[in-house]
């Protein structure tokens, strides 16, 4: 009986053990992933976190939280800062290079040869855009795939029965498609082959002509190829037929490229470089338009690239210093490589699925249209941007060069020269960090210092903030200009390096320069005396001068960016309200913003609309001159411009130099205005130096460049501030009276 007992309560035990691990089993928490995505607009997210929903689902040891909205500064401050997400995505494969050669996201191809997943059902292509120096640190989750737009009422009504394949079909039927208004301006465009408009960039024409940027080591061979110059001289060609003035004007009047008034969409332009995420738009906003699509014409001389064209696409990879390797490494497998998972995204967001497989997947939503994508994704001579340390720099810098030849900057006879020194100034080898520039000073005395303790206690709250929010940056600044610094991997010593490129390399920082000092030259003194001006009108004012005040103080108010949109609007030479009126009076307006000899003097209207902040400073300087000065003069019989001269002036100089001094230094680091109108177009006159500074730090992570470039600003603006203090000691005059000693 006892050992029967005894059975019983040890079977008892072992049943409770089991359900108390059973229990403890389902009450295990599944591990959540994090997961950051580009996608922001409504259907696109969702669409993504459907088919996350649908892996969380089938995998209930994690759960997945997606975060849209996702860019790539983020991106690189979360992993700078330890915080990064199990899975990122980014829309911009040109910033593998950072990526992979940082270290910031990992060699995936381990994991690749683990899970026995071969590059080879991806595209070539892709496989080239996803790595760098041997790290694969991405893959590619969809991709985007170019090829041209025509509309097929405008080719009937111009008597066209098929999509050109060549370049010299293209340029035959663009001209024949153009429409003109009666005083020669441009109604419909065949094709609009400015660089800069809507999708086109010097990379994706080029892949038309089988041009390469740089060769297998890396090297920029733009001069040692036939289709640069061949591509280059046919564009500018076509951009000279149309008129480059015309050009500029039609555009101005176009709608937005993604919004229902895109000039395709609208029957403004007959034929249109685009990729494969316009189908849906023109489905969704556009049903009635008859278009077809085809691929990009090719060079007359390289037949056999028809068929192929320009790829690019969001890519996913993990994190260096994510938390579930194992868990993230399983999501992007599914991500990038299962053919359901990849036919929803593709349906949803009408992107090109990025295996071979999946783009024959009878998931796919059937449409003529898009299957011209899937072709030109998988033609193995289509092609990409190249993929650099640098990001997108050197891109960027060619993409500058073709606005200044587009618009006639650059000669055709100049031509090989301006390719070879465009190799040249390749920026693969340009960031830079620093060295501290200032020595600290001696220790004082024992009996120095017992004295000035009371006072540098009482100083204490300003010296923090000083020593934290300045003299720390700058000392940093300073150092890191002398290193190679991209945010991501530790700053590594390159001496001079930064600043040899400053001085003797970069193509864009003079012109910068020179934009930036003509700013300040120019607006400077017109603010002054145009703040002056209404000051001095107010304080003569009898009547009413709250309100005018107010009037003239209410421009201050509003955001600079919304008043420089403002401007643009008001500016718009297709469209806007000044150049309507003009034409109302038999004028020309101006092309404004979008003319290389207009868009500084447009900053300077919108800079002079502003300067209600000033006329208050002004009108409390002159409504402070002693009035008995002003009776003494008058009884010497002087008038009100004598008055003006030797009384006003005098008495608030010491005002006029520092609303000089600090209108100058404002205008040195002014990047808003800018930014919001144009960045840098068009030819660069109004790229200024604050933005270019941006730029190379916060868009291309060439931070220690960047630093180089603070360092410079910093120079300068200590010495025309210098100049200026040195120079008043002529004209400014102290309370006591007498010029400042």
């Amino acid at each position: 009986m006892k050992r029967v007992v005894t059975a019983a309560a040890l079977l008892t035990l072992v049943g409770l053990a089991a359900a108390a691990v059973a229990g403890g089993t389902r009450q295990a928490s599944p591990t959540k992933l994090t997961v950051w995505v580009g996608w922001s607009a409504g259907k696109e997210l969702i669409t993504f976190k459907k088919v996350a929903a649908e892996y969380d689902k089938a995998h209930p040891d994690v759960t997945l939280e997606v975060v849209g909205g996702i860019v790539d500064q983020k991106i690189v401050a979360a992993i700078r800062a330890g915080q990064a997400p199990d899975v990122v995505s980014s829309f911009n494969s040109y910033d593998v290079g950072i990526y992979c050669g940082t270290k910031a996201w990992i060699d995936l191809a381990p994991l690749m040869a683990k899970s026995h997943i071969s590059t080879s059902i991806f595209p070539p292509t892709t496989m080239y855009y996803t790595q760098y120096g041997g790290t694969r640190c991405a893959l590619p989750l969809l991709a985007d795939t170019y090829g041209l737009y025509y509309n097929k009422t405008l080719f009937k009504k111009a008597g066209i029965t098929s999509p050109p394949k060549t370049i010299s079909e293209l340029t035959a039927d663009a001209k024949k498609l153009t429409q003109r208004n009666p005083d020669g301006s441009l109604k419909v465009v065949g094709l609009d082959p400015f660089i800069g408009f809507y999708e086109n960039v010097p990379e994706r024409w080029a892949a038309a002509f089988g041009g390469k940027y740089i060769d297998a080591k890396g090297n920029a061979i733009l001069a040692d190829q036939a289709a640069w110059p061949k591509m280059l001289k046919w564009q500018k060609a076509l951009v000279d037929w149309y008129g480059y003035d015309k050009l500029v004007k039609f555009q101005a009047g176009l709608g937005d490229e993604f919004s229902s008034s895109n000039a395709f969409e609208t029957g403004k332009l007959a034929m249109n470089l685009d990729g494969e995420w316009r189908v849906a738009f023109i489905q969704n906003e556009k049903p009635s338009l008859q278009y077809g699509t085809a691929p990009i014409p090719v060079d007359d001389a390289q037949p056999g690239l028809y068929g192929s064209g320009y790829i690019n696409g969001t890519i996913i990879g993990i994190p260096k210093n994510g938390h579930h390797t194992a868990q993230a490494w399983d999501l992007v497998k599914y991500l990038t490589t299962n053919v359901h998972a990849l036919s929803e995204l593709a349906n949803g967001l009408r992107n090109v699925p990025s295996t071979t497989a999946s783009t024959h997947s009878k998931e796919l939503i059937p449409d003529a249209n898009f299957a011209t994508f899937l072709k030109i994704f998988a033609n193995p001579k289509s092609s990409t941007s190249p993929i650099m340390a640098s990001g997108a720099s050197y891109t960027n810098l060619v993409q500058n060069f073709m606005t200044k030849w587009q618009a006639g900057k650059v000669s055709v006879k100049s031509l090989p020269s301006a390719l070879k020194d465009l190799g040249r100034r390749s920026p693969v080898a340009a960031t830079a960090a620093a060295a501290p520039l200032v020595e600290r000073r001696r220790a004082r005395k024992r009996a120095e210092w017992r004295r000035r303790r009371l006072v540098l206690l009482l100083m204490s709250p300003w010296l923090v903030g000083f020593s934290v929010f300045f003299g720390y940056p700058l000392v940093m600044s300073a150092y890191l200009s002398l290193n190679h610094y991209d945010l991501l991997s530790a700053p590594h010593w390159v001496g001079l390096a930064n600043y040899r490129y400053l001085f003797e390399t970069d193509p864009q920082v003079w012109t910068a320069v020179r934009n930036t000092l003509w700013m300040i030259a120019v607006l400077v003194p017109l603010q002054v005396v145009f703040a002056l001006g209404i000051a001095l009108m107010l304080a003569r004012a009898r009547r009413g001068v709250g309100i005018f005040r107010t009037i003239f103080y209410l421009p201050a108010l509003a955001p600079p960016v919304a008043a420089t949109l403002g401007f643009v609007y008001i500016l718009n030479p297709a469209t806007g309200p000044l150049n309507t009126i003009l034409g109302h009076l038999g004028i020309n307006g101006p092309l404004w913003f979008q003319d290389p000899a207009w868009a500084k003097p447009s900053l300077v209207m919108l800079g002079l609309w502003g300067v209600g902040n000033t006329m208050v400073i002004f009108l409390a300087a002159v409504l402070d001159v002693p009035s008995h000065l002003y009776e003494s003069a008058e009884l010497d019989g002087a008038g009100w411009f004598q008055r003006l001269r030797w009384v006003t002036l005098p008495t608030i100089s010491p005002v006029i130099l520092y609303v000089a001094a600090n209108i100058a230094s404002g205008q040195a680091s002014q990047a808003a205005d800018v930014t919001a109108s144009s960045l840098g177009y068009p030819l660069d006159s109004t790229l200024f130096y604050p933005v270019l500074l941006y730029q190379h730090g916060f868009t291309d992570f060439q931070m220690g460049y960047a630093s180089a470039m603070a360092m410079l600003l910093l120079v300068v603006s200590f010495a025309v501030t210098l100049v200026i203090v040195l120079n008043s000691r002529r004209w400014v005059h102290s309370a006591a009276g007498g010029a400042l000693k």
